[in-house]
């Protein structure tokens, strides 16, 4: 199963266990942790200044890859199931986040798989890419070539699997992971375990993890207003095709209907005015829908990313030591967490301005759904003592159900309403605070 040999030895980790690697921007190994160590079988000495890619396991395309850093130069993180192989040729699985630094090269943190059925679904994703690209690579040479186009292959994969891109596929399986993770392990002690300088920096972590639990709480109202999104757009877009079927109706009924077809054809005016606002509103959810989808992944990255530096420090309490490298690994994890709760801010705040345009744009839709609603429900109820051709009875039919969508639209985009004006920004200062401790605590003597 995905280019696995059933031979090949497997090693599992706890989902407990998080681990990190820094690189250069070449993607050569900096720093890393234990955790990380143990599991690639490599002696620290031979990790460090090694490219990333030692771990490498031939299960994965090219195109991941190249995925991967098109969307790193892009200044963005990226997010994807790993299969590596350790240095005694044993695999293990991952999901890994790789996330820019402010100051150059990339911090990888990776976790145990949790949602091992969408693992499944996307190596079946790369077992696909891979073979696209051997049978890509007997007649051509240029090995990026062959990555772009592997790339190109996973994309269009994804799309089947019902994504718009792979930054709709990554935002939406993250938060997944990190909800799953800390659900079924054991929550974080908030209880100082070290002395000294690894004591104040357990401290300040502690706080930063809870000043985020705030804006976990705000996942699952975020991810029932993403579904209740997605349903609207879909009403509204039923809405239009109902219209558009009744105008057909009334283009097909026999001459002699003028006078009864005259509400309708006032009707068809005032929802074809309607409509554009329509198309619009459902543009405005589209956009909103994804702003949410991308604040969610922000703040499980952030989450993420404060665990790694909780279980770092952990580690480091353990052997009671702080030495060089250890403070310039606790730095560069308080500088990806600095871009993690500067992204969350930004993104809140679009968010929150969205919402309120979002709020006004709906206001005035249903305003105009209104009107040509009691207009067809008065024009149904005339209807009912006329003499009805097969044709009149369909239109009459096609009708009562248009308003019972109506109404139900009208309904819908209400309570849809009330949960965005929930949206709302949460303050980020006493976690920069923190953050800022952190980095503090952490500074290298040496450094000025």
């Amino acid at each position: 199963m995905n280019n696995v040999n059933a031979a090949e030895p497997f090693h599992e980790f706890g989902a407990d266990q998080l681990f990190f690697s820094v690189t250069d921007g070449k993607g050569v190994i900096k720093e890393a942790n234990q955790v990380f160590i143990d599991l690639s079988r490599y002696g620290i000495e031979e990790l460090m200044g090694a490219p990333h890619n030692v771990i490498r396991h031939p299960a994965m395309p090219g195109g991941t890859f190249h995925a991967m850093w098109a969307t790193l130069k892009a200044g963005q993180p990226f997010g994807a199931y790993v299969r590596n192989r350790a240095k005694d040729g044993s695999r293990y699985d991952v999901y890994a986040t790789v996330t820019p630094l402010p100051n150059g090269g990339f911090l990888s943190v990776r976790s145990r798989p949790m949602c091992v059925d969408v693992r499944d679904v996307v190596f079946e994703i790369y077992e696909a890419t891979l073979e696209h690209e051997k049978e890509l690579a007997e007649t051509v040479t240029v090995r990026r070539e062959i990555a772009a186009s592997g790339a190109e292959r996973l994309l269009a994969l994804v799309k089947e699997a019902g994504f718009s891109s792979y930054s709709e596929f990554q935002n939406a399986i993250l938060p997944m992971e990190v909800l799953t993770r800390e659900a079924e392990t054991p929550p974080i002690e908030m209880e100082r375990t070290a002395s000294g300088k690894l004591g104040d920096l357990q401290d300040n972590v502690h706080g930063v993890f809870r000043e985020l639990d705030e804006w976990m709480r705000g996942l699952e109202p975020l991810e029932r207003l993403s579904l209740m999104l997605r349903r609207a757009r879909r009403r509204l877009g039923r809405d239009i095709e109902v219209t558009a079927s009744i105008v057909g109706l009334i283009e097909k009924l026999d001459e002699g209907y003028e006078e009864a077809l005259a509400p309708l054809q006032q009707w068809v005016e005032m929802r074809n005015s309607a409509n554009e606002h329509v198309e619009h509103l459902q543009r405005q959810l589209e956009d909103f829908d994804g702003q949410i989808e991308q604040s969610r992944f922000t703040i499980a990255l952030a989450r993420l990313h404060t665990t790694m530096v909780v279980q770092f420090i952990e580690e480091l309490a353990a052997h009671d030591e702080m030495d060089e490298s250890a403070e310039r690994g606790i730095r560069l994890l308080a500088d990806a967490l600095d871009v993690d709760i500067l992204t969350m801010w930004e993104t809140a705040e679009k968010l929150a301005a969205l919402a309120e345009t979002v709020n006004a744009d709906i206001e005035m839709l249903v305003g105009q759904l209104r009107e040509p609603l009691e207009l067809m429900v008065g024009w149904r109820e005339s209807m009912a003592d006329h003499h009805q051709s097969d044709d009149l009875k369909e239109l009459v039919q096609s009708v009562s159900g248009s308003t019972l969508g109506a109404e139900a639209a009208i309904k819908e985009l209400t309570s849809l309403s009330e949960q965005v004006a929930e949206v709302k920004t949460v303050g980020t200062d006493e976690l920069m605070n923190y953050i800022e401790q952190v980095r503090d605590l952490a500074s290298l003597e040496d450094e000025e």
